[in-house]
């Protein structure tokens, strides 16, 4: 940390290297760090949010506030589909787990894909 810092950006559960939460004691340490030096704490909810976790939004379940929040994609919720094609000889590489879409899941956007396809 240098007096060029701005904020600290974090993932209240990371999706791209798996589904990883940190535990509330890591988000409310980052949260004071953040109030001691007069930083910004800045959550980024766009693969967690909405719902994903049980609560709208998964700090929530931390009790820890962030200053901002990312949620972007997240809330286009059944407007928007983000299908991904590639080879067959690479598909064995992307296994259950490997990689979240804040685009998948969605009911509507899945059937205009079927619809479409």
């Amino acid at each position: 940390m240098t007096p060029e810092t701005a904020a600290i950006i974090v993932e209240p559960v990371q999706g791209e290297g798996g589904v990883r939460a940190p535990s509330s004691d890591y988000l409310k340490g980052l949260r004071a760090i953040c109030d001691e030096y007069g930083l910004l704490l800045i959550f980024d909810e766009v693969q967690c949010g909405m719902g994903r976790t049980g609560k709208l939004f998964a700090h929530q379940w931390t009790g820890v506030a962030p200053d901002i929040m990312a949620v972007a994609k997240a809330l286009g919720t059944a407007c928007r589909s983000a299908p991904a094609w590639r080879p067959r000889r690479r598909r064995r590489r992307m296994v259950p787990g490997s990689h979240g879409s804040t685009f998948g899941g969605n009911p509507m956007a899945v059937r205009g894909g079927q619809r479409g396809a």
